[in-house]
């Protein structure tokens, strides 16, 4: 079971900083943690992708704004998709 995460974007958007990724769940992982590199992270927008529906929207386990940089997301699994987490 594994979960990855590959950064594909790190960018200062206003007074807010962004960070992007995309992830992938293999041999049955369901999730994992996201290091975005923010202090706050106050907005996340999670996408799955493939080439069918996804039982279940990917969802991340967190009450906003989280002080700290460490994202937990969880999917169905074998899911893979990306991350846009906004904050400071």
């Amino acid at each position: 079971m594994a979960f990855s995460t590959a950064r594909t974007e790190y960018a200062v958007w206003g007074n807010k900083r962004v960070f992007m990724c995309d992830f992938a769940n293999t041999g049955g992982s369901t999730g994992g943690a996201i290091l975005t590199g923010l202090s706050t992270i106050e907005r996340v927008i999670i996408t799955g992708k493939g080439a069918a529906v996804h039982a279940n929207a990917p969802v991340y386990n967190e009450t906003l704004p989280k002080n700290g940089g460490s994202l937990t997301i969880v999917t169905d699994a074998n899911v893979a998709g990306n991350v846009i987490a906004v904050g400071l």
